[in-house]
């Protein structure tokens, strides 16, 4: 999964409409809607206010392929 499906998942999971994400981040829900299309991406001071808002790390926002790998990793590790 990529930012965009990470995004709207995790903006789901927590029962978030796009407007209540937006509000959250003081910026429109246009904004939220192309970053889920992935017609822009959020700025970096952006960034670390939207993952804090979806409570999860940047990192995990950003590179969800990353921490899938190092945790299949971990399994193989006698």
């Amino acid at each position: 999964m990529d930012f965009r499906g990470v995004l709207r998942a995790r903006r789901r999971e927590l029962g978030m409409t796009q407007r209540d994400l937006a509000c959250a981040l003081k910026v429109t829900q246009t904004v939220i809607s192309q970053w889920e299309r992935g017609e822009t991406h959020p700025s970096y001071k952006a960034s670390s206010k939207l993952a804090k808002a979806l409570g999860m790390s940047e990192r995990d926002l950003f590179y969800p392929q990353e921490r899938l790998e190092e945790k299949e990793d971990s399994k193989n590790v006698p």
